[in-house]
């Protein structure tokens, strides 16, 4: 296996372990793509019900990432 995959598994696992730490977590969700990476692995480790993701809608945000994030969550 390439060291960059292996690298990628570790950071995963590390990741894994830390969520598992936690029994239920709020996320603030940007629509961005670690935002969504975090928000998806809490809700497959902790569960949807333990897992919230919250988005704040301001000028700043494009509607874009702000649509992105909407979908992800009812998903």
């Amino acid at each position: 296996m390439p060291k960059e995959n292996q690298n990628i598994i570790s950071l995963l696992n590390k990741l894994e372990h830390e969520i598992h730490s936690y029994n239920k977590t709020i996320i603030a969700l940007s629509g961005g793509v670690d935002s969504c990476l975090v928000s998806f692995l809490c809700r497959k480790y902790l569960g949807k019900e333990n897992a919230v993701a919250v988005i704040s809608d301001s000028p700043s945000l494009k509607r874009k990432d702000l649509d992105v994030a909407i979908k992800f969550c009812n998903e």
